[in-house]
C-alpha cells in the first residue's frame, strides 16, 4: 500500500504533550480560545481531511486502569464517497473482523476463538459513516458544532485553549464536566496545511467501553495516485498480512 500515516500512532500521546523530545516542534504555552475560534478550527480541518482523495486511519484504545495499554486498534484506508476497507483487531482477546466495501460490494470476515468465518457477502445497509465509527466522527467533526459535539450544557463550564507549534501545526484543547464526577477532554492537531493530524478523547471515568479510557485517532496522508484499497476473495479466510496495515499497528500485536 503507499497510504502513510505521518506519524507512528503509538507515540501520539507523546506528541500531544511539549517538551517531549529534541525531534519534536517547539510548542507555545497554551492560550485561551473560543468555543467559536476552537469550532471554526476543528470543522475546517476536518473538512479539509475529507476533502481528499484517500484518507488512512488509525485508531488505538487505550486501557482505564492501565493508561499505557493498548487494548485494540483499527484500521481504516477510506475513499471518501467510495470503497472502505476496516480492521478491528481486539489485542486482549483472541478477535478480529474485518469489513470491506469496494464497488459498493460489502463483505465481512471474522477470526476469533469461538467463531471464525471467511470473507461472505454482508448484506450492510447505509453509508460508510454508519458501518463505521471512525468515519462517522469525521464526518461529524466537519459540520457540527464542537459546542453540540462536546455535549454542551450552559450550565457547565467548558475550556477552550490553542498552542502552535513552529513548524505551523496546531493543538486545540476543549475540557468540559461530563457530569459532577467526571472531565472528558478533547485535543486536535492540526498540521501546517490546515489538514486533521489528531484527535484524542479521554476522560477520568469510565464512558466508553469496560476497558477503555482513552481514543486517539490518527489521521494520515495518502500517495497522489494511492493503490487500490484491498479487495478480498470471497471465501477466503481473513488474513491481517494481506491488508496494509501499517507495521506500527501490528507491532502491538507481540
Amino acid at each position: 500500500m503507499h497510504n502513510r500515516l505521518l506519524l507512528p500512532v503509538v507515540l501520539a500521546v507523546a506528541l500531544l504533550s511539549a517538551g517531549c523530545g529534541s525531534d519534536q516542534p517547539e510548542v507555545a504555552p497554551a492560550v485561551p480560545t473560543t468555543l467559536e475560534e476552537l469550532d471554526a478550527a476543528v470543522t475546517g480541518a476536518a473538512g479539509s481531511l475529507l476533502a481528499r482523495e484517500s484518507i488512512p486511519i488509525a485508531v488505538v484504545y487505550f486501557g482505564f486502569d492501565d493508561r499505557e495499554e493498548i487494548v485494540r486498534y483499527e484500521w481504516i484506508d477510506y475513499r471518501p464517497g467510495g470503497d472502505l476497507l476496516f480492521v478491528d483487531k481486539y489485542l486482549n482477546r483472541d478477535l478480529a473482523i474485518g469489513l470491506s466495501r469496494v464497488a459498493n460490494e460489502w463483505s465481512r470476515a471474522q477470526v476469533a476463538a469461538d467463531e471464525t468465518f471467511g470473507w461472505r457477502a454482508e448484506p450492510v445497509v447505509g453509508t460508510a459513516a454508519e458501518a463505521v465509527a471512525a468515519i462517522g466522527l469525521l464526518e461529524e467533526m466537519s459540520v457540527q458544532e464542537t459546542a453540540e459535539f462536546s455535549e454542551f450544557d450552559e450550565t457547565r463550564r467548558q475550556t477552550a485553549t490553542r498552542q502552535s507549534a513552529d513548524d505551523g501545526s496546531e493543538l486545540w484543547t476543549l475540557t468540559a464536566p461530563l457530569d459532577a464526577e467526571a472531565i472528558t477532554t478533547r485535543q486536535w492537531i492540526i498540521n501546517p496545511d490546515g489538514i486533521l493530524q489528531f484527535y484524542r478523547v479521554y476522560t477520568d471515568r469510565i464512558i466508553f467501553t469496560p476497558d477503555v479510557g482513552t481514543i486517539i485517532y490518527e489521521y494520515g496522508v495518502a500517495d497522489d495516485e494511492p493503490e487500490e484499497v484491498y479487495r478480498p476473495t470471497l471465501g477466503d479466510p481473513l488474513r491481517l498480512d494481506d491488508m496494509g496495515i501499517p507495521e506500527a499497528l501490528r507491532d502491538l500485536e507481540e
